[in-house]
């Protein structure tokens, strides 16, 4: 909440079309567990689009910032694309190089931990909660393709290493997930499957995904992921947004990968953004 009770608007995601005639689909990333999103499928332009309308999303957030971590393999018709949109948002996006990631995940981390101490001393000061510190974003683009993000297989691996050593990459990812979304911090991913989820993370970590964007994929899959069968009988070019806390399906034509003349309207739109914040 922000000084004097009012609480932050959330960042919003704009995701595609609404099948339903309605306003365009959309997810917010709200200040509280859960405010994560997480997409799912194997098509990979259709990933792409969908990371590149929240790394567009995120940057029309006052203040924000976001880190990309974009795994797609070079030989991809979509190569380049997302670190070229990264590039654009000058002062607001950052595309952040493979060999790095872990170093980004612990950035993130490190920014989560030091929200969190100011908003417990605020309040134990008697001040109240402060303005509420934009909103911080990781966004990782093909979760598969990093390695060192991968959840150790032996639990006990972490805890048999030396005290002072710093934490596995995967640990700190989890730490985001779990405690970034209330101080405004979030993680937005793509992974190609369910199984492949799994091996990254933990099965509880789920939950901390409130918004679920799944393609077309096997009935268990769908399952799996939001305790139904719809995503089976999705057509091509169609994706589902699912809300756990809203318990509710929502059926939606993804954006298009942006074109050269949006890539430069966005840049000036977010160059503009960030020099009026400055002091």
């Amino acid at each position: 909440a922000a000084a004097g009770g009012v609480p932050a608007r959330p960042a919003r995601i704009w995701l595609g079309e609404p099948v339903a005639i309605k306003e365009r689909t959309s997810a917010p990333l709200r200040r509280q567990a859960g405010g994560n999103l997480l997409v799912v499928g194997q098509r990979e332009e259709t990933a792409a689009a969908l990371s590149a309308a929240a790394l567009a999303s995120l940057a029309c957030a006052p203040g924000a910032r976001v880190w990309l971590l974009d795994g797609t393999p070079a030989d991809s018709a979509v190569a380049g694309v997302l670190p070229g949109l990264a590039g654009a948002m000058v002062g607001v996006a950052q595309a952040v190089g493979y060999r790095d990631a872990a170093g980004a995940i612990e950035r993130m981390a490190a920014e989560t931990r030091r929200r969190l101490s100011a908003e417990d001393l605020a309040v134990g000061n008697g001040h109240g909660r402060a303005q509420p510190p934009p909103p911080w974003a990781l966004l990782v683009h093909g979760l598969h393709r990093f390695r060192a993000l991968r959840r150790a297989e032996n639990e006990f691996d972490f805890s048999s290493s030396a005290d002072d050593k710093a934490p596995p990459a995967d640990r700190l990812l989890a730490e985001v997930l779990r405690e970034g979304p209330a101080v405004g911090v979030h993680v937005v991913a793509w992974v190609d499957t369910a199984a492949n989820l799994t091996r990254w993370m933990e099965r509880s970590l789920l939950r901390e995904f409130d918004a679920r964007v799944l393609m077309q994929m096997s009935a268990a899959d769908s399952s799996a992921l939001i305790d139904a069968p719809t995503a089976a009988s999705l057509g091509a070019g169609r994706a589902l947004l699912f809300s756990e806390e809203a318990g509710v399906v929502e059926k939606f034509r993804p954006f298009a990968l942006p074109g050269a003349a949006w890539l430069a309207w966005a840049g000036e739109r977010a160059a503009a953004r960030a020099a009026s914040l400055r002091p």
